[in-house]
């Protein structure tokens, strides 16, 4: 009888484990050493945000290029890197490390890595890999285990568009329109193809759910006597504040950066040719601010770009990246639904705090108040509120395992009386204990991107960018080069009292 138990609890854990499926390469980022393996993806990239909150640029920077040498001290090749990285990290780890040397003033660093994230996502996609268990849409296997963790990382729809716009910026800081420009009409296609996606994957999953409640088991049959309550208390977990931001944006897959960056590209490249159409450059202008109708320099880029820069004068655009995208926590919901009861673990979306209220730029006597371009945060709870069918299907399914732990608890006990039960309730803790949230997201995403655009002399040789709690008080304040006379880009990072900006603007055209 012993030895019988003990292969009824083997094979549960067995089961556990082979249903959770595993994660074939690691989204850690190496800032946390050998403890990155107990802890959680947000304990890991702790480190990484302490740095920039703190203004420890130089130390940030000084960590990433111990993280690419070998053990023994040997610095790695980019060729090198790129093969450690294709074969042992996730896209997550690599965007982690592309978005944190651009913050850092590395573009080129930066593009390198945001070039190795593309290679490896089109790789992963066309493996096959993320989806190989799943016959229930994106996260089908995943919300039907529990174990979401346990599998490779999958990025979201809006985390894919923001990887192109941030590489087509680190083509624009360096100088090379072309690409940049290239790079920027991509991400506008793939956000228009994420979110034909995002609809063919919420069709599929209301197929699976129409087919499961079809299939008439004694499982389905209890799910469908208490859906109501159900759905009830899967909505509940986001809470009217969380909404209210996630409607601020039309939907997930409406971030005007991509827009504003086509348009700022195709009016650098008119400067100085009297023949060229701006038209585009006022319809990508004009995108923008049907996306986002608060950006002023949007408003600015549409009433004056086809007016042409004068002669003697250059544009100065200044994008300005402030703190961080919320977080994503492990949180667990208590349920009691008929006579069954348990726990549900879910992902829930925390906004960062951040005393950063507005900004400002001064150049050649003029001070405007930058507009924001892409409010990051309420794009990311606008993901969250369209995936929540994704959410209560977690919830169904973990109902689900509880009743059918119930029914075979019920079976167990009727054919082997105590150890039955025993048995019963070992399959029902196991299932709960497996049962775990994904928690990951690109953490270094800001919580908005602000712009503003100037039209200046020529010659004017620097700018001041100013930044301002929300009362008002200043926060910071960074006076920089605007080096030549063409028109130039310039980025720069806000974290509370910390301000960044890149001292590696370049012109905004290439010189012949």
């Amino acid at each position: 009888m012993k030895l019988k138990r003990k292969l009824l609890i083997t094979a549960i854990l067995v089961s556990v484990a082979a249903m959770s499926g595993c994660a074939t390469h690691s989204d850690r980022i190496g800032m946390t050493g050998e403890a990155e393996s107990t802890q959680t993806y947000a304990q890991a990239y702790q480190p990484a945000r302490e740095m920039l909150n703190s203004g420890k640029v130089e130390d940030l920077r000084a960590k990433m290029l111990e993280n690419d040498k070998t053990a023994d001290g040997k610095v790695l090749t980019n060729e090198e890197m790129k093969e450690k990285l294709l074969e042992t990290a996730g896209e997550l780890a690599i965007l982690e490390r592309a978005l944190l040397a651009l913050n850092a003033g590395s573009p080129e660093r930066a593009r390198f890595f945001f070039d190795v994230a593309e290679e490896k996502q089109a790789k992963t996609e066309s493996s096959g890999v993320t989806g190989a268990l799943s016959s229930f849409g994106k996260s089908g296997a995943a919300v039907l285990t529990g174990a979401e963790e346990m599998r490779n990382y999958e990025l979201r729809g809006y985390e894919k568009v923001m990887l192109l716009n941030y590489k087509s910026l680190t083509y624009l800081l360096t100088g090379d329109t072309e690409k940049a420009y290239n790079v920027a009409r991509r991400a506008i296609d793939v956000q228009q193809e994420e979110h034909e996606k995002f609809e063919k994957e919420l069709a599929t999953l209301k197929e699976k759910g129409e087919e499961a409640k079809e299939s008439g088991t004694e499982v389905t049959k209890e799910l469908g006597k208490y859906k109501n309550e159900i759905l009830k208390d899967a909505n509940s977990t986001m809470s009217s504040a969380d909404v209210k931001k996630a409607k601020l944006v039309k939907s997930a897959y409406v971030n005007p950066f991509g827009d504003y960056m086509d348009a700022l590209i195709l009016e650098l490249d008119a400067i100085g040719q009297q023949a060229a159409d701006l038209g585009s450059a006022k319809t990508a202008y004009k995108k923008a601010l049907e996306n986002n109708p608060s950006c002023g320099a949007a408003k600015e880029g549409v009433n004056n770009v086809e007016k042409r820069v004068p002669e003697g004068k250059k544009i100065v655009q200044v994008i300005l990246s402030d703190g961080f995208s919320p977080v994503r926590e492990e949180k667990t919901a208590k349920f009691k639904v008929g006579t069954y009861a348990g726990e549900i673990h879910y992902a829930d979306l925390e906004s960062q705090p951040t005393n950063f209220g507005s900004a400002s730029v001064s150049v050649g006597g003029q001070t405007k108040k930058m507009s924001s371009l892409t409010k990051m945060e309420s794009l990311i709870y606008r993901d969250e509120l369209d995936r929540m069918p994704w959410r209560q299907a977690m919830f169904f399914a973990a109902f689900a395992r509880h009743v059918a732990a119930g029914i075979a608890q019920a079976a167990a006990e009727k054919k082997a009386g105590v150890f039955g039960t025993l048995a019963g309730n070992m399959v029902s803790k196991t299932i709960g204990a497996a049962q775990h949230p994904d928690t990951r997201s690109w953490m270094t995403l800001p919580n908005q991107i602000m712009v503003a655009r100037f039209i200046v002399p020529a010659n004017q040789q620097s700018l001041t960018i100013t930044t301002y709690n929300k009362a008002g008080g200043k926060l910071a304040s960074k006076s920089v080069k605007l080096e030549g006379t063409d028109s130039t880009v310039v980025y720069a990072t806000s974290y509370n009292k910390n301000l960044t900006v890149s001292e590696f603007q370049k012109k905004s055209k290439q010189e012949n």
